[in-house]
């Protein structure tokens, strides 16, 4: 009889995740259903060490986009101030663009919705008085942050009037 515990307890496993799986045959496939429509959209799944998914594309200018954009103007006029988020789920940005006066700033919201679509809040202002500087050597990495226009020197004024 000891020799076949392990196929009774084997056995018993699988009768039960059987009957466990038939009551709860709705659900697990809502369950599924969810987690596909999830990674369609681009959220990532990570289960046991392997990742479904694609992973979000940074792109730091519009040039980066390739050939199969349409681009009329200079859509790069807008200067990333900052970006933060968790990628798949929410990405909060805030963009200015300098126009004579002061800054057009753009703050954009994107959230993924429980069905796994997405959704954008956009608010847009501007900021009189106020010009886009760097804040350190490295503007990708280290930011924009807005400052004081100053038109003590006639350089600034002169980029002020231009832009």
């Amino acid at each position: 009889m000891k020799e076949f515990v392990p196929f009774l307890q084997t056995l018993s496993w699988l009768i039960f995740i059987s009957v466990v799986g038939y009551f709860l045959k709705n659900q697990l496939k809502s369950f599924l259903e969810a987690i596909t429509t999830r990674i369609k959209a681009g959220s990532p799944l990570k289960i046991a060490g392997v990742e479904l998914g694609q992973q979000p594309i940074i792109v730091a200018a519009t040039a980066d986009l390739g050939k199969d954009v349409e681009v009329i103007g200079n859509p790069d006029d807008f200067r990333l101030l900052f970006k933060v988020g968790r990628p798949g789920v929410w990405i909060k940005s805030t963009k200015a663009m300098q126009v004579p006066g002061g800054c057009v700033v753009q703050v954009t919201t994107e959230r993924m919705n429980p069905d796994g679509s997405w959704s954008n809040a956009e608010a847009l202002t501007f900021v009189p008085g106020v010009k886009v500087v760097d804040n350190g050597p490295d503007p990708d990495h280290n930011g924009r942050r807005l400052d004081t226009l100053n038109y003590s020197s006639e350089s600034e004024l002169e980029i002020t009037e231009h832009v």
